[in-house]
């Protein structure tokens, strides 16, 4: 682990030299706009990151080093974090370092690095909830459940997609004999405790009336909305998709995707 630590240290020391090369991204302005509002919602996005944008400013200034300090440590402890999982699942050595060199090399990571946005922590977080699943089926040890529940709720104030990755892994559990671990009382309260940490937010759309989700229904980034009607939008939707398939699911969605005009 100490190569992998090395890694970590030299992903954090590449960015924090090269994240001044670029200058604000929109989406920045926008976080450090609801950072100076601070609430437990917004229209478009969770409180997480106008919290940590506006702790940011706080302590280090606006600089683009000070907005885009929380993205580098995020990868950086991804980093660590991808090498961990390689080795609960029998990884030796060499397993551990290439997990930790594939996760820096993979362009759409380093731009995550890059920018202060919703997709920077979710890497850290999505491999943390499957770090202490895995902790909990193959140690057997069913407390750790209550961490994947934290983590999840983090992860829910932070962006809402990591729900796809509870309802995969529901599934997935369901689909196999590890469906065992529903009759125990802690993978409900893992799901309790996620609930609890995201409640806040929750409880802010209510109060909204579900602005997040009217604004997903409603608005038409690119000639499209976000998730309804499905079908009518599919070329959009399946361009959409590939940046979450990539590198594999680009060919196939390639002669689906927008052209101009």
């Amino acid at each position: 682990m100490l190569i992998v630590l090395f890694l970590a240290i030299a992903n954090f020391l590449l960015h924090l030299y090269f994240n001044n090369r670029y200058g604000y991204f929109r989406d920045e302005f926008n976080y450090m706009a609801c950072g100076d509002h601070l609430a437990w919602g917004y229209v478009d996005h969770p409180p997480l990151i106008p919290f940590l944008i506006k702790l940011s400013r706080l302590l280090l200034g606006d600089s683009l080093r000070s907005i885009r300090i929380v993205p580098t440590l995020a990868t950086s402890a991804a980093v660590v974090l991808a090498a961990m999982i390689a080795r609960e699942l029998g990884g030796r050595r060499f397993a551990l370092v290439l997990s930790g060199l594939a996760f820096i090399a993979v362009p759409f990571y380093l731009n995550d690095g890059s920018v202060m946005t919703t997709n920077c922590f979710e890497p850290l977080l999505w491999m943390g909830c499957v770090y202490f699943a895995i902790l909990a089926v193959k140690r057997e040890d069913p407390r750790y459940w209550l961490w994947f529940g934290v983590v999840a709720g983090i992860g829910l104030e932070e962006k809402y997609s990591i729900a796809v990755l509870g309802f995969g892994l529901v599934a997935g559990l369901l689909l196999t004999e590890q469906r065992r671990v529903f009759a125990a009382k802690w993978i409900w309260l893992g799901g309790a405790l996620a609930f609890l940490v995201f409640l806040p937010n929750f409880l802010w759309n209510v109060r909204i009336t579900g602005l997040f989700w009217n604004s997903c229904t409603t608005s038409r980034p690119m000639g499209a909305t976000w998730f309804f009607p499905l079908w009518p939008t599919s070329p959009n939707r399946c361009s959409s998709l590939s940046r979450f398939l990539r590198p594999s699911g680009s060919p196939v969605c390639w002669p689906f995707s927008s052209r101009p005009g």
